[in-house]
């Protein structure tokens, strides 16, 4: 495991293990099991594409949204709340969250 590319955040290993406990049906979890679902788990996606289902958890989309959103209109909170169909406190609460400043 320590061997592993962690890219991510302790959200990537966590993600991994839920992953692996799901998709194993085992009672014990071997090392090979990490690394398979590792290797098949998600991928990252170009900036246009949508995410094939299961390549992220249902947070990361949220979170990616929200910082697109905020990119596209500059960091205006109430064009990219609006956008998103949230109000601007709906929006505040998700960007703290997912730890997002402006």
């Amino acid at each position: 495991m320590k061997k592993l590319s962690w890219s991510g955040n302790i959200r990537e290993l966590k993600n991994l293990v839920e992953r692996v406990i799901l998709i194993s049906n085992k009672d014990i979890i071997e090392l090979e099991d990490f690394a398979d679902e590792y290797k098949s788990g998600p991928q990252k996606t170009s900036k246009t594409s949508i995410p094939e289902v299961g390549s992220m958890t249902l947070d990361e989309v949220e979170k990616n949204m929200v910082v697109k959103a905020l990119d596209h209109y500059n960091n205006n909170i109430s064009k990219a709340a609006k956008s998103l169909g949230l109000s601007r406190a709906a929006l505040y609460r998700r960007m703290e969250k997912f730890g997002i400043s402006i």
